[in-house]
């Protein structure tokens, strides 16, 4: 059994894939786009 851990909360990071789009101006920054505070769904 193994006792509940906290870990720190990172910072969101931009999906390589999605870079280009982003530079070009297809899609925001990765900031405009999630929510100022996140939906956490759990089972």
């Amino acid at each position: 059994m193994m006792a509940p851990v906290m870990v720190p909360a990172l910072d969101y990071q931009q999906a390589p894939m999605l870079a280009a789009a982003v530079e070009r101006g297809e899609l925001p920054p990765l900031e405009q786009r999630l929510p100022p505070q996140p939906m956490i769904v759990e089972p």
